[in-house]
Order: structure tokens, then sequence, then C-alpha cells
């Protein structure tokens, strides 16, 4: 199998002054507001305003964008049509649009204007002039977009500058800079990796929309008081090391919600890297699957409800929770206090299975969020490891990802990505299938012409969660293989699926059916009381964009007529397998008073038909069988569904079907 390739994401933040200093890019801008609503944010993108010149040849010499760097383009450096389209088409356009959904401001009323020449390090990308001057309509942050090589590009996939805010400190524009060297999957678009880039591209924007430096001007309490502070450092007598924690009231309602810690009073925040990324994400050792960790060493990310929750502390902006991803990530989630204030090595932190101290990488193990195959990430630093690092007996042995304290965890093969459609065996004999509904299991099955080899191999499987009897169902090339009825972990029962022979080793239900089987959600942290903006003589108040806090039903920004609002679903198909996103998503284009347009969608989509078996469409749909009852009350128009939990509806749908 080939080693997943890790991609570090590197970040600035500071501006080069003539003497060569750092300075903090704080240019302002007053800007107009009227009252205190909050709406969907509305960012506006553009790429290569200034003509600079991204690499078109090899051999052609072009700024870095890092300050007066310049670079020699290689042939890996050239912005082919293809990554250009990936960037502004795909991970851009998909990037902007979750956080449009995800976020909240004031709205800008009339032009948005830059106050500034040049946006980004010094020199920067040049402002137009019609942005400095006429200003850019229906905007409440604006992003210049680049594609420039960098002298030695490394893992470093892009990184990210705030160039301006306005009269409150909200920041209204800043920069990204992709690397082309990284960008390979312009031209195979595996959807795993288009995933991972698209996150990156909303990191990258959460930089420039403020998350950098932390609280610089005080937080927003729960009861809309700003106040100094937010984060606190000291030194950890059992880490070995000085931490620094954001300390803001509704990160830390968020994350205790997460971990399960009710006594947690702060969130670690990375400590290690160059200053592009240390003091600048979240602590890689507890929140690995978080989009802003500062480097990306698995198959998938997930926007946590701590980073929305950090955007609200701010009292720029509120969040729409809903948005969060924290079902999809495993890593501490509900593991209490004690993992997070101990070593990776201690005996609280082995049994938590995070981390891994295999020093064979033969040894195959599946990763903690059971999106792929792979093996314990251990490397040896012939200098030796850190003396507050050291898990081995070797002192040279630590994580092939320094930025998790080098505390190893199970890596990725890019091969046996489970949620990669692309992928495939080379013998179809393991009754692996790789979708994004699949995850990874340790097993050992083969065909049964074939004979079982080591217990301590994985395989690729879909899966579903049974209402009735709360157990997980695997998908085994069209047959179903149950795991232990009661939810527990255990070795699940082959007995009805024929031609293959080994065993599978199922973790609890809890790990996968928590939405259906699970407690009930911590509540969402309250958002700040905005403060209004008086609003300046002569203005009135902007067009309201959607506003996704709360449920929405009908986008009044829709053509009144029901036909034209066709358009707007065009591209919604290609979220699949995001079933539930999908359904938010034609909610919001058609309404409920186009309801056979929204039908008519649905079936030349082929989701209606998919609907006439939702056992069989809930193992294709992320969300399982929550997305498949929200998608198919809209494709059938089933009122009772769309009215129903996914629970009571998917009970009443397989009642007859499970036992």
């Amino acid at each position: 199998p080939t080693a997943f390739p890790h991609h570090q994401v590197s970040h600035e933040f500071m501006e080069m002054s003539a003497d060569g200093s750092m300075k903090r890019l704080r240019s302002e801008q007053a800007v107009s507001y009227v009252g205190s609503t909050f709406r969907s944010i509305r960012i506006k993108y553009y790429f290569n305003v200034d003509g600079n010149g991204q690499c078109s040849t090899v051999g052609q010499n072009v700024t870095t964008y890092r300050g007066n760097a310049t670079v020699l383009c290689a042939e890996t450096d050239i912005l082919t049509d293809a990554k250009k389209a990936y960037i502004m088409n795909t991970i851009m356009s998909g990037g902007t649009e979750y956080l449009m959904d995800a976020l909240n401001v004031i709205p800008v009323v009339g032009n948005l204007t830059i106050p500034g020449t040049y946006c980004g390090n010094t020199p920067g990308i040049a402002v137009p002039e019609v942005h400095r001057t006429v200003g850019v309509d229906n905007v409440d942050f604006i992003l210049y977009v680049t594609a420039n090589p960098l002298p030695t590009p490394g893992n470093t996939v892009a990184f990210a500058a705030t160039c301006f805010s306005d009269q409150n400190r909200r920041p209204i524009a800043g920069s990204i800079n992709f690397v082309p060297a990284t960008l390979g999957n312009a031209a195979v678009l595996k959807v795993s990796q288009t995933n991972l880039d698209m996150n990156t591209a909303i990191h990258e924007a959460c930089h420039a929309l403020g998350y950098s430096s932390f609280f610089q001007y005080g937080y927003v309490d729960m009861n809309g008081v700003t106040r100094s502070g937010g984060t606190s450092s000291a030194y950890d007598n059992t880490l070995q090391k000085t931490t620094t924690k954001m300390t803001s009231p509704r990160v830390v309602a968020a994350a205790q919600a997460y971990f399960n810690c009710s006594t947690l009073t702060g969130v670690e925040i990375e400590d290690q890297g160059g200053s592009g990324t240390q003091g600048v994400h979240w602590e890689k050792r507890i929140l690995a699957q978080e989009f802003i960790a500062g480097i990306l060493s698995g198959a998938a990310t997930f926007v946590s409800s701590l980073t929305l929750a950090y955007f609200e502390d701010t009292g720029h902006y509120t969040a729409n929770y809903d948005m969060a991803e924290d079902a999809g990530m495993l890593w501490y989630k509900n593991k209490g206090c004690t993992v997070l204030s101990q070593k990776c090595n201690s005996a609280a932190n082995q049994a938590s299975g995070e981390f891994c101290f295999d020093t064979n990488a033969a040894t195959k193990y599946c990763t903690n969020d059971l999106t792929a195959g792979g093996y314990c990430g251990v490397k040896s630093y012939p200098s030796g490891v850190p003396a507050a690092f050291r898990y081995f007996s070797d002192l040279t042995l630590g994580s092939n990802v320094v930025l998790d304290d080098y505390c190893p965890s199970v890596l990725p093969y890019s091969t046996k990505i489970c949620i990669e459609a692309t992928n495939s065996d080379t013998q179809n004999i393991y009754g692996n299938t790789y979708h994004p509904a699949s995850r990874c299991f340790i097993s050992n099955l083969v065909a049964s012409s074939e004979s079982p080899g080591s217990t301590q191999d994985t395989r690729c499987f879909p899966y579903s969660c049974s209402i009735v009897t709360g157990s997980l169902l695997l998908n085994i090339q069209g047959q179903t293989a149950r795991c232990p009825v009661d939810g527990s972990a255990g070795t699940a029962d082959l007995s009805q699926v024929s031609g293959y022979v080994g065993m599978i080793q199922c973790p609890a239900a809890s790990v996968f059916c928590a939405s259906i089987n699970g407690p009930t959600p911590a509540p969402t942290p309250a958002p700040p009381t905005p403060v209004p903006t008086p609003a300046p003589p002569g203005y009135t108040a902007a067009p309201a964009p959607a506003d996704h806090s709360t449920k929405l039903w009908y986008n009044a920004s829709m053509p009144v007529n029901c036909v034209n609002r066709t358009a707007c679903a065009a591209n919604l198909a290609s979220l699949f397998p995001a079933c539930r996103l999908i359904a938010m998503r034609l909610s919001e284009c058609f309404g409920t008073n186009c309801q056979a347009e929204m039908m008519a969608w649905a079936a030349n989509a082929s989701f209606t038909a998919k609907c006439n078996n939702i056992d069989e469409f809930a193992t294709q749909c992320l969300e399982s069988y929550a997305g498949a009852a929200a998608l198919c009350s809209l494709a059938t128009g089933s009122a009772s569904l769309a009215g129903l939990s996914a629970a009571v509806v998917l009970l009443a749908l397989l009642l007859q079907l499970w036992t």
C-alpha cells in the first residue's frame, strides 16, 4: 500500500515593514451598517486581480506573495486551466458557500470599499482601483485569491492573510494563495481529496476572517459584554510544557460538550510549528481531525462546533451550529477530561485508542475516524526527540507528525481510503466497497476460494444503523453482516453472507449511530448579543441575504416563478452522498410553494427512484437513514416524512425489513 501524503497548511498573518520587522495588518475602513440583525455573511472572491503573474511557462520569474521573494517557475508550478478551474469553481466555490451558510454578520449597507492599496505581505496584491473608490456591492467580506509557487513548497498547500478591517475591527478583506504544485487532484478529482482541499479553502478563509490573533481586542461574554482576555498560558507539569488555552465562553461550552468534560476551562492552542502554525491553530494532539489543525494527516477533516464558537466569541459573528460536523469526528469525542490532561502514552490514553506505539510499519490498523486503513506512523529522528515528548525506550523514535507532540497515530494508505470511490483492489476477493458511506473495519474477510490471512488486517464496508435492534449492519457486496444485536463491540455474524470466510470486528454501534441511539446533544451555546451600529444619515437597510440561523423553507432571493428556481439547484446533485445537505439546499431553492418543481428536479436527478428502496439508499448517504429520510421527504413530497423525526420515520419503514 502507498503511504498517504501529509498536507501541511501554512499561514501568514503579518506584513513585513521596511526594516524587515513584522507588523499586524490592521488598516481599518469605516463601514455603514443598519440595525443589529445578523444575516448570512456575503463573501465574494476574485482571482489574480493585479495580473502579477502566476506561472505560465517554465523559467518564468514570479512573486511568491511572501514579502519581496520571487521564484523561478518549475513544471509543477504551472497554473494549468484545470488547476485554476479547480481552485475557483470547486474548492473556493464550495468553501465560500459553506461559510456563507455557517456564519452570520450584521450586513454592510451599500458598497464595501477597501481602504488600502495592497492586500497581504509587502508588496502584496494590488487592490483594484474600483474596489478602493466605487467599492463592491452586496458583500460583507472580499477574498483576493492567487496561485503562485513557493521556492521550497514542501507540503504547504496554501497561506492566507487578513488585510483590512472595519471600524469595529471585523475583517472585511483578506487574501489566499494556493501553491499549484500541491493541487495534483485537479487532474483526477478524487472526491476524498477534493473534500480535503475544500476544507483547506475554508481553513484559509477562516484565518482571513479572523481565526488568527485570538481576541487581541477582547471577546464577547454570554451577556454581550466585551471583556479582555480569552486565552491563558501556564506551565503544565504533567505535559512538561507551557500550554496556551482558549478560554472564551462559547468555545469552552462547545469543548465541554464535545469532549464530555464539564470541568474543562480551556482548549489548547498549537504550540509547535513555525510562525504561521504555532499559536494560530487548535492543538493537533487533542483535535487531530479538526480542519483548523496545523497539519492535515488523515483522509478526512471536519469543521467542529469549537471553531464556530470561536467566531461567535469574537462578537463579529453568530454561527449556524447545524453546519458543525462534530458527528464525523471521533478524536477524543466523549472521552472525558483525563485523556486531555495526560501525555499520550499514559494508561488512560493508551486505553482510549487515539494513539499507537507499534514500530512495525507492516501491521495494519484502521485510522481513528475509520475512514481508511493504515499503519502506525512512527519515525526515527537521528538527533533524538525532545525530552518532553519521549514515549519509547529508543529516544530517537516519535510520530511522523511533529505537531501532535510527537505522539504517533495511525496514518492512512492512499490505496486504502475507504471513502474514496475511485479506489479499487487489484483482486476482487476481499469484499471491499470503496464509497463515501464506507468505513474501515479490522477484518480478514476473503472469498471462500481463498484462505484468510492475519486477523490484524482491514476491510472497507458500507454500514447502516438499525433502528429496531440498535446494531450496526454491514453491507458485504450486497449481503448483510450483523454486528452484535445489543450494540456492543464484538464479532459480526456472517451466517447470512455467502461466498466469503473470515471475521469482522465491529466497534460499538454508538461510534456510528450516536445520532440515533446516543444521548441528547448538549444545547447550542448562546450567541453573543450584537451591539447595534447607528445608521449614518441617508442610508437605508441593505437587502437581507438568506438567513440560515434558523430553518429556512423559503428563500426570498429566489425568483417568484417556480420554474426559474430550478437553476438554483443545477449543481446540487454533485453534493451526493451528502443527502441531508442536498435536502437543505433544495429547501432553500424551492421553498414549500414550489413542490412540483422540486419533485421534478429530484426525479431528473434519480433521487426519487433511489427512494423506492430507502434501506439501500441509506447505505449510500453519508448520514445513513437520517440523510435518506430528509432527501426522500422532499423528493416524494411526503408530508409525513418531512414532519417526523428520522428515528420515527425509519422505525415505521424498517420494522418489517430488519429483525
